[in-house]
């Protein structure tokens, strides 16, 4: 995910969250976005955590 495409999905990602949440279905290609862009994040948690398949 480049730059710009991740600039714009968090655009958009913001407006989906103000979307009443009983309303809101990702299609396969918005959960495939959605996961590429978190897959950009990285962050320290304070626990472990373990990771499961």
């Amino acid at each position: 995910m480049s730059p710009v495409q991740r600039a714009d999905f968090y655009e958009r990602l913001k407006a989906w969250a103000a979307e009443p949440i009983n309303g809101v279905y990702l299609d396969d290609s918005e959960v495939a976005s959605l996961e590429a862009f978190l897959g950009t994040l990285s962050f320290e948690a304070e626990s472990n955590v373990a990771e499961t398949d």
